[in-house]
């Protein structure tokens, strides 16, 4: 059981459990809904759900959806948001899929703690959660393609990516497909950075 900022959160082998990257993705999440009112919140890759319950701890968000591509994570997200409180529950759905798939509707804020490392889909259990293609970008640049048509007008995007992967693709990836970085930040972990990216339509 990870405790974290008040919030308890059940990891499981089968799931990827927040980390580092998890909590730069947090701290970023207050300047995602700035001046948003009754904001619908999106969290794809939901894992253990943190994100998207931190997300749903804040006043002004009114729903929450978490999606995942991994059946046990759905289902661990499901009893973390049960877990946290009554107020942060109420505002939960829940929906397995890959990417945008089963999601209906537009957001004022997508997070995305995207798989971020090389590799082709290796078989280890969770390589899908951390293998975000040859470049490590892949997954993430599908991704943005996809995402506008589920973002609000001045809806934002919360994303994640390593100095592992070529982030120099996924930045020209970000301009060519119309977003602008509204803000960034990043945390040095042992060998590599691992940067949080606010993401607007430009």
């Amino acid at each position: 059981m990870l405790e974290y900022k008040g919030l308890r959160i059940e990891t499981s082998d089968l799931v990827y459990a927040p980390a580092e990257d998890s909590f730069l993705m947090e701290s970023m999440i207050d300047p995602g809904l700035s001046g948003k009112d009754n904001a619908r919140v999106l969290d794809i890759g939901t894992g253990t759900g943190f994100l998207g319950i931190a997300a749903g701890t804040k006043r002004n968000v009114h729903e929450v959806i978490f999606t995942d591509i991994n059946p046990d994570a759905v289902d661990t997200a499901r009893r973390n948001a049960e877990r946290n409180s009554e107020m942060v529950v109420s505002k939960c759905n829940f929906v397995m899929g890959d990417l945008f798939s089963g999601i209906e509707g537009k957001f004022d804020l997508i997070i995305f703690n995207a798989p971020y490392l090389k590799g082709e889909g290796g078989e280890e259990v969770l390589s899908e959660a951390w293998e975000g293609g040859k470049e490590g970008v892949e997954l993430s640049i599908r991704f943005l393609k996809e995402s506008k048509a589920f973002l609000k007008e001045r809806g934002r995007i919360l994303i994640s990516a390593s100095s592992l992967a070529n982030i120099q693709m996924l930045t020209g990836s970000v301009s060519m497909l119309g977003f602008a970085i509204e803000a960034e930040r990043k945390v040095h972990i042992f060998f590599e950075d691992i940067f949080a990216f606010l993401l607007r339509a430009a």
